[in-house]
């Protein structure tokens, strides 16, 4: 029983610190990329995206349906989103999508 107890207390902080490291790593800054971005058409992945970001591209664009995770976007709609304070690495992002065509149907996913 004894043991039992040392055990117990050398274990217990150090899960608790591993704990807080974890949750350090991926909350700390509120600014990890989590949210992939792919090509709709191809599925082919263009780059990651923080939460924040998604939350701003979710507030920009209509929803055509609760849980809709794709967008076309277009060199007008990438302006639109500058516009309206977009930060610059999801425009680079948002542009490289778009390409020489200037268009593109793109879709996020959890991960």
């Amino acid at each position: 029983m004894e043991g039992q107890s040392h055990i117990s207390m050398i274990t217990a902080p150090y899960l608790f610190a591993r704990l807080v490291i974890s949750f350090l790593a991926s909350e700390g800054t509120g600014r990890r990329p989590m949210v992939k971005l792919y090509d709709a058409g191809t599925n082919q992945p263009l780059g990651d995206i923080t939460d924040d970001q998604l939350q701003f591209l979710i507030d920009q664009f209509e929803e055509e349906w609760e849980g809709d995770q794709d967008y076309y976007i277009n060199t007008a709609t990438i302006d639109m989103l500058k516009d309206a304070g977009a930060d610059s690495s999801l425009l680079a992002l948002l542009q490289r999508a778009a390409g020489a065509a200037g268009e593109a149907d793109i879709r996020w996913s959890s991960e």
